[in-house]
């Protein structure tokens, strides 16, 4: 009986203590790179379940930071893994953009506040988080994603999915599938073996960047 109770604690004490601990490692760091150069680093950290306005969200966190372009965004996801609240502190060549995105996902429709001034897109439902997608299809089937679709502020895409050959990182050498949106806006390099996104291109709007894995 004493054992049980000594295992009961055990197990009750993981079970509150180890989806922390994932939450706190589940984090990927990049190079931002243009061209051959590489400019900065980004981060993105699932930071696990958290209470925001007394409603649990999912937390992915994201930091990029180059000499030019600095964005660090705290998205909150609902269950299904999509955006319910964005919150941007951005600044693009020295000037300062403070953005809240609030997704009403039933409805379809983004209301996005920028330094104090409000303007509505209409997507649609089901609109997707970019970051958010890398995140909730690591380590999952990539096969499955061709021929789906993701609806983003900015437009409706078709996903394809195609052998990506070998990608060369700081992280190593990987054989990966490649996603890439049609028409074309973004291009995802995932490691064929463990999932993992090892290059992310046109994930930030109106900058070339691509991200290159450093570590997992």
């Amino acid at each position: 009986m004493r054992l049980f109770i000594v295992c009961f604690i055990l197990f009750f004490s993981l079970g509150i203590f180890i989806p922390q601990l994932l939450a706190e490692e589940n984090r990927l760091v990049y190079d931002v790179k243009m061209g051959f150069m590489t400019i900065g680093r980004a981060e993105l950290q699932d930071k696990g379940l958290v209470k925001k306005d007394g409603v649990e969200y999912r937390h992915l966190s994201v930091y990029v930071n180059t000499k030019q372009f600095k964005d660090r965004e705290d998205i909150f996801a609902n269950e299904m893994g999509l955006p319910i609240i964005v919150e941007r502190d951005l600044i693009l060549f020295g000037k300062r953009e403070r953005i809240i995105e609030y997704y009403n996902q039933s409805k379809g429709v983004v209301t996005i506040v920028k330094n104090g001034k409000l303007m509505e897109l209409s997507p649609g439902p089901g609109v997707e988080n970019v970051f958010l997608f890398i995140m909730k299809n690591r380590n999952g089937n990539i096969g499955r994603l061709n021929g789906t679709r993701i609806n983003l502020p900015v437009g409706d895409y078709e996903l394809l999915v195609r052998d990506g050959g070998r990608v060369r990182t700081k992280a190593g050498v990987f054989d990966s599938w490649l996603v890439l949106t049609r028409p074309s806006k973004i291009k995802l390099w995932f490691d064929k073996k463990t999932g993992i996104p090892v290059r992310v291109a046109g994930a930030i709007p109106v900058l070339p960047y691509v991200l290159s894995l450093i570590k997992e």
